[in-house]
């Protein structure tokens, strides 16, 4: 049974809710559903925080979306991040560097959408996942974007024994390309990894004021 500080925890989270634009207070009505479930079995606060703090970032951001698809957007980056074990903040600040929440960018190499995937490797990926590929528009639908962007950046994150900035280097440049600077003895992405890492820890001292402003 949830305690009398978890209802008004969950009060407080609906209050904020009825504010927002109406996709925006769905989202964060669920959410506070959900922080109630979790809350009863006595989890941390800090992912319902980190839930509500991750729906504001994109809702604030110029996506080229609509307010409901920023609300579902905001679940799948938290959700995605959650199934590989990754911290949704990470992510959140890989896809700030990336396209700074564009859905629609494009690079002038080819690679699209918010998470920044090439169309070659989005094929790949894609075929790896069981999704549909539909060539360029399934890389510029942001659910499945999220999707394949997280799911491509763990198995690097695998593949390089969870060394982070080799595994970002990889993501942005490729991993034949980071081969050839680790044979080299060349730096591997190093300017990639810090504006990540700069944007990563930035949006953790963030959501820490976010939650204390909003007494989560």
């Amino acid at each position: 049974m949830a305690s009398m500080e978890d209802i008004e925890l969950q009060a407080g989270f609906t209050a904020h809710a009825r504010i927002l634009r109406p996709a925006a207070a769905v989202f964060l009505l669920a959410v506070s559903i959900y922080a109630g479930v979790l809350l009863s079995q006595g989890s941390e606060r800090a992912g319902t925080a980190i839930a509500a703090y991750v729906h504001d970032v994109v809702a604030s951001s110029r996506t080229g979306l609509g307010a409901t698809e920023e609300a579902r957007l905001a679940q799948v980056i938290v959700g995605e991040s959650e199934a590989h074990n990754l911290d949704p903040l990470f992510i959140l600040a890989l896809i700030k560097t990336e396209s700074e929440f564009n859905n629609w960018s494009r690079s002038s190499k080819g690679a699209l959408g918010l998470m920044q995937i090439m169309p070659s490797t989005g094929r790949e990926l894609a075929g790896a996942l069981s999704l549909d590929w539909r060539g360029e528009a399934t890389l510029l639908d942001p659910y499945t974007n999220v999707k394949i962007g997280v799911y491509y950046f763990n198995t690097l994150k695998s593949r390089y024994n969870h060394d982070t900035k080799l595994s970002l280097a990889a993501y942005n440049a490729g991993p034949r390309r980071v081969r050839e600077l680790m044979q080299s003895g060349s730096p591997v992405g190093e300017a990639f990894s810090a504006r990540v890492l700069a944007h990563y820890n930035e949006m953790k001292e963030r959501s820490e004021a976010y939650a204390n402003e909003r007494k989560f």
